[in-house]
């Protein structure tokens, strides 16, 4: 009695590896890029709803939220942004910005449960600097490192460097922001 072995050979199953490596080297960086566009996407979304908040304050108190400094003494993002929680309630929480710089060394009132805030700034309280060259005539503005997670505070670069742009690709340099103008011109 003969006994056949079917079996696959050596070179089949090479190139079953090799048409398996190839396919996960084209999915594996479509996968991150979604990742990008949709922590993109969810920023765009928290800013809205922080434009939200703080134009509701500014119906109910005709100034937005202090910035920098606070009168109380404190000062930083999330102590910004704790005025659109309490006492009236514009927003349920404070948001964290999704683009976490790694490498900042803020004080605790910049972060929310361990982690950092979205920039807050008005016009009030940064006039000039170039203020209306970058954001028109809002009275606020909002942002986020962005996806190459260097926050760098428009101010503080004096205006040297673009604002992140789609455009530029998913790694495109520059913070993500948004301003009044932003949400009244939807």
């Amino acid at each position: 009695m003969v006994w056949s072995r079917k079996a696959f050979t050596l070179i089949e199953l090479l190139i079953v590896v090799a048409i398996i490596g190839i396919l996960a080297a084209i999915a594996v960086p479509n996968f991150l890029n979604a990742q990008t566009r949709a922590k993109i996407s969810r920023v765009m979304a928290d800013c809205k709803a922080l434009g939200t908040g703080i134009e509701m304050y500014i119906l109910d108190n005709n100034n937005p939220p202090w910035d920098i400094p606070c009168p109380s003494g404190d000062h930083g993002w999330a102590s910004c942004y704790s005025r659109l929680t309490t006492p009236v309630s514009y927003m349920n929480t404070i948001l964290a910005d999704v683009f976490q710089p790694e490498d900042i060394t803020r004080p605790a009132s910049y972060y929310v449960g361990g982690k950092f805030s979205y920039d807050y700034g008005t016009k009030i309280n940064e006039p000039g600097l170039g203020w209306s060259n970058y954001f028109g005539n809002s009275l606020w503005k909002v942002g986020s490192a962005g996806p190459d997670r260097a926050y760098t505070n428009v101010l503080d670069r004096n205006f040297r460097s673009p604002p992140y742009n789609s455009s530029n690709g998913l790694n495109s340099p520059g913070d993500i922001y948004y301003t009044q103008e932003n949400f009244l011109n939807k």
